[in-house]
């Protein structure tokens, strides 16, 4: 189903941007690898700091 959160994990990927998750946890753990995400928690500091450039 699109817009579900591991179709927004592929598709970061596929069209080149950065998806940020706010879990503890991740369904793809092979997009962390691969740059397509970073997981930040809950914490706003680590939002703020993922999306720094």
């Amino acid at each position: 189903m699109a817009g579900t959160r591991p179709e927004i994990i592929r598709l970061s990927r596929v069209i080149g941007f950065l998806a940020v998750t706010l879990g503890e946890s991740i369904e793809r753990p092979e997009a962390l690898d691969a740059g397509g995400i970073v997981m930040t928690g809950p914490d706003p500091a680590g939002v703020v700091e993922a999306v720094r450039p």
